[in-house]
């Protein structure tokens, strides 16, 4: 009789399981605990999904079904929304620098908490609260994921804003491939400048250099 009892058990378990996974939205790739709990899924089958590798647990009350083991980047963003990849980072994925960052170079609000991100292998930089979101973009890791860097104006804006502290080749080849590149676009660069308040800088920084 235990011998039975136990294999009914299993078999609910197997099929509670199933219809966890089924629940699962394929477009959605992260859950709170609350959502899980909204779409039947109980915390007995939230751990169980873990322990089987359905589901990876990012922070508490917080759930991702997408692999983001070596993806880094992707697995800061979804712990730190605030947190957008900048400066020689976003060179590098916008192909406007062949080196690759020593460190994660990331831009956070002024005043945002950062202790909980000073034993990762960042760079942070710092901005004004109303410009944390001016010129993002989202584009694809190579592991496949999305993340959100900034745009080509407003990374090349953050370049000279702090050209002082960034490697001197790095930011020139990027300053002068992008005037060349985008002779056309100077305009939108300057607009950008502009909306940072820092539109004497660039002007200054692009006839040093053109």
């Amino acid at each position: 009789m235990l011998k039975k009892i136990n294999i009914t058990h299993r078999l609910v378990d197997k099929l509670n399981k199933a219809e966890a996974i089924i629940q699962l939205d394929k477009e959605k790739t992260t859950y709170t605990r609350q959502e899980l709990l909204d779409i039947g899924i109980s915390d007995t089958l939230i751990r169980t999904l873990i322990n089987d590798g359905i589901i990876s647990r990012l922070q508490q009350g917080l759930y991702t079904t997408q692999s983001t083991e070596n993806d880094i980047e992707h697995l800061l963003q979804l712990k730190y929304s605030k947190c957008i990849i900048s400066h020689e980072s976003a060179l590098y994925h916008l192909g406007y620098s062949e080196r690759i960052p020593e460190k994660i170079t990331i831009t956070v609000p002024r005043h945002f908490g950062t202790s909980r991100l000073k034993s990762k292998n960042l760079k942070i930089r710092y901005c004004s609260p109303e410009l944390i979101f001016f010129g993002i973009s989202e584009i694809q890791s190579i592991y496949g994921n999305t993340i959100t860097i900034y745009n080509l104006e407003r990374t090349i804006c953050d370049v000279i804003r702090h050209y002082k502290s960034i490697d001197s080749e790095i930011a020139n080849k990027a300053i002068r491939k992008y005037c060349k590149d985008n002779s056309k676009k100077l305009s939108i660069l300057m607009l950008h400048a502009k909306n940072m308040g820092i539109a004497d800088k660039v002007q200054s920084r692009l006839e040093l250099l053109l």
